[in-house]
């Protein structure tokens, strides 16, 4: 199968002999578009098969490639070719340039994720630590309030205690009282004994 489309990049080497002779062996095996850029003069030439024949095209610029679509226009810049949604080709140095900017934004990505990744992990580690401080500070409000509580009990059996003593040194004087009345009724000065 020949091909469909073929072009040619001419360089300061190549003879219009030699050229002729490639446009006769595209003609022979049924190439459909054959084009010819000297980047050189910035001049491009096209041949359109009719028939068995290609045929020379007159006017390539804001051309459009009946097989491709695309679409040649010719600056003094040079030429420049435009895909069918008419967005333009972009040059090997322009493809690079792409690639090297998707490749930093990719590592400025990295980098970003990266410093997020690290912050919520120093946040994940205050937060553990502050988990740490407030269960620390829990046991230690449950061992003041274990020493508050003990410290009631304390208190309580003490003041339970001195009450015990209170009633028994008010037992102790009520029967002393009643001793010594006794005794005055028998006629003793208990102050006496």
């Amino acid at each position: 199968i020949p091909p469909q489309v073929v072009f040619e990049i001419l360089s300061p080497g190549n003879t219009p002999s030699e050229m002729t002779r490639k446009l006769l062996f595209y003609q022979r095996y049924g190439v459909e578009e054959y084009y010819i850029y000297d980047p050189q003069k910035k001049e491009l030439s096209g041949f359109l098969r009719n028939e068995q024949v290609l045929e020379e095209i007159e006017n390539l610029d804001n051309w459009i490639s009946p097989r491709l679509g695309i679409r040649f226009t010719i600056k003094e810049t040079g030429l420049e070719l435009f895909y069918p949604d008419g967005q333009p080709f972009t040059s090997y140095t322009q493809e690079r340039e792409r690639a090297e900017a998707e490749a930093q934004k990719a590592q400025s990505e990295r980098e970003r994720a990266e410093a997020e990744r690290e912050r919520a992990e120093a946040e994940a580690q205050k937060a553990e630590a502050e988990r740490e401080r407030a269960e620390a500070e829990r046991e230690r409000a449950e061992a003041e309030a274990q020493k508050a509580q003990s410290e009631r009990e304390r208190a309580e059996a003490e003041a339970q205690k001195a009450q015990s003593e209170a009633q028994k040194a008010q037992s102790e004087r009520e029967r002393a009282e009643k001793l010594a009345a006794k005794l005055r009724e028998l006629g003793i000065d208990p102050e006496q004994l």
